[in-house]
């Protein structure tokens, strides 16, 4: 099915957390293409804004003023507060929120017995903590409206969690059960709830944690940012699907 352009005042709103690289970066820039209004968020405030001015030139050439369809924010996703202020500040500038992206994660890598209570926190924190916060922040508005997305973002490490990645694979595997529990509770109210779940993607976050892993094996972000947006805009796969993005399924 080809998706939708826009190119009113009215187009869909987008909340993607994570927005600076990678993943949600290409997401961003393929749902401004689109004509859709945008809102991205980040913990470093300088990618940030180097993510914005990437986007820039994106949302520059849709249908209308990249200032118009483009908001950036410095958000902790594990601190309820902050997530709550962006929330509502772009539900605010735009009027609502239809599709959300929980995309922001950390991944610690370490066996076992090196791995921190630090590590710990900070993978409950973000990982667990901050889609849950978003999700808490636009679920009354999207519930009022009998319409919205959520749509998580998780990985193979969910069901294969090799050594080193115990923490990482088991945020994923809790943000899997919680997605398909969600979407239960989300279709009493025209909520879909909704996953992907990429394998090796050539990202920052990827070649920092190995720099050797071979290219060829990797999907682009640009790849997972295709499905997540067919998958958030589309209703081919019901609410609740959890779809595997991975070198297998694009060649």
């Amino acid at each position: 099915m080809p998706l939708q352009h826009f190119s009113t005042n009215d187009a869909p709103v987008v909340v993607i957390t994570g927005g600076s690289s990678g993943i949600g970066l290409a997401t961003a820039s393929q749902f401004l293409g689109l004509g859709y209004r945008v809102a991205i968020c980040g913990r470093d405030s300088s990618r940030l804004e180097i993510a914005r001015e990437t986007l820039y030139v994106a949302g520059s050439q849709s249908t209308a003023s990249a200032d118009d369809r483009l908001l950036s924010h410095t958000v902790d996703v594990g601190n309820p507060g902050q997530v709550l202020e962006f929330i509502r500040g772009v539900e605010q500038r735009w009027g609502r929120i239809d599709i959300v992206v929980n995309n922001a994660a950390v991944a610690p890598l370490a066996d076992f017995p090196n791995t921190t209570s630090a590590d710990f926190q900070s993978v409950v924190n973000i990982n667990l903590a901050g889609p849950w916060n978003v999700a808490q922040a636009v679920w009354p508005g999207m519930a009022s409206r009998r319409r919205g997305v959520i749509v998580n973002v998780s990985s193979l490490a969910a069901l294969d969690p090799f050594r080193g990645f115990s923490l990482y694979g088991a945020s994923k595997a809790w943000l899997e059960t919680w997605t398909r529990a969600l979407s239960a509770e989300g279709a009493e109210v025209g909520i879909r709830v909704v996953g992907v779940r990429p394998g090796a993607v050539e990202t920052p976050l990827l070649r920092g944690l190995f720099p050797d892993y071979p290219t060829d094996q990797c999907v682009t972000a640009e790849a997972v940012a295709e499905v997540l947006v067919n998958l958030a805009t589309t209703n081919e796969q019901p609410s609740g699907s959890i779809i595997t993005v991975a070198k297998a399924d694009h060649g």
